[in-house]
């Protein structure tokens, strides 16, 4: 029992950082926004719409993107606070771009 204790604990620690992460987020929501754009200019650029090929590699950059934001955002419930909010904050970003891209392309036909 006494890791359940300890668990609890951090946990309660936790409550105020996940205010401040709140108010982060409403910051991050107009980064999000400048990414997507950002990813429709690399989709575009990159000129995806000329091959399925590349469709599916911005998909599956999408896909990586997606599951390193998801390992970071676990890092970050365990406890590896400061670089893990950065790397996810990284990943975040990384993963909007290449959801844009990917979305970019399937439009682009």
């Amino acid at each position: 029992g006494r890791e359940g204790e300890e668990g609890g604990e951090k946990k309660e620690e936790g409550g105020d950082e996940k205010k401040e992460g709140e108010k982060e987020g409403e910051k991050k929501k107009g980064i999000g926004e400048k990414v997507a754009a950002a990813g429709e200019k690399m989709a575009i650029s990159l000129n995806l719409k000329d091959s399925p090929e590349k469709k599916e590699k911005a998909a599956a950059e999408a896909a990586a993107a997606r599951e390193a934001q998801f390992g970071a955002e676990q890092d970050e419930m365990l406890g590896q606070v400061g670089e893990a909010e950065a790397a996810k904050d990284e990943a975040i970003a990384r993963a909007e771009a290449a959801e844009a891209a990917a979305e970019a392309a399937a439009r682009a036909d």
